[in-house]
């Protein structure tokens, strides 16, 4: 994802004295001083919830008083168990790029999910990739009590997102 996030700031010149891309995993972040905002997109779902509950008590450390911590979010837990299906497919050119998935396991908060990703000419099967791994979906209850612990104080944000500010 950092290579990614690279190449697009490679673009906004404007950015690039601005913007900070870390090469560390969060809990060993070390900024140098404090930050105004930390964002996360669609980064909760893969903390597990030892991992997650040491992070908010780090992100708090880094952020300025009254700063924002913003991040993606989707209420009521992880999907159920479910048959392998079609999420998605793209035609380009010859080929048919798909993504299958199906949800293996399902408990309160973790999903174990399995993803295909196929590449078809006509009926003939190009390539295909299968990757298993988990999700992380906990419930409104357990997010509020460990932000909350961690020194949050939830704010308006757009749909999709929760907003906290640093108390």
């Amino acid at each position: 994802m950092r290579g990614i996030l690279l190449s697009r700031l490679s673009a906004r010149p404007e950015l690039l004295k601005r913007v900070t891309v870390l090469s560390c995993d969060a809990l060993s972040v070390d900024l140098g001083e404090p930050v105004e905002a930390m964002v996360m997109i669609n980064v909760m779902y893969a903390l597990e919830p030892d991992y997650r509950r040491r992070l908010w008590p780090v992100l708090a450390a880094h952020l300025e008083p009254g700063g924002l911590l913003v991040f993606t979010w989707r209420d009521g837990g992880p999907p159920a168990p479910r048959p392998l299906q079609e999420l998605e497919s793209r035609q380009v050119g010859r080929h048919t790029y798909m993504v299958l998935s199906e949800i293996l396991e399902s408990d309160e908060e973790e999903c174990k999910a399995r993803y295909l990703y196929r590449i078809t000419e006509g009926d003939k099967v190009i390539s295909e990739e299968e990757i298993v791994g988990h999700a992380y979906r906990p419930a409104w209850e357990v997010i509020q009590k460990e932000l909350v612990a961690a020194g949050f104080t939830q704010t308006d944000a757009p749909d999709g997102l929760l907003a906290w500010h640093l108390t």
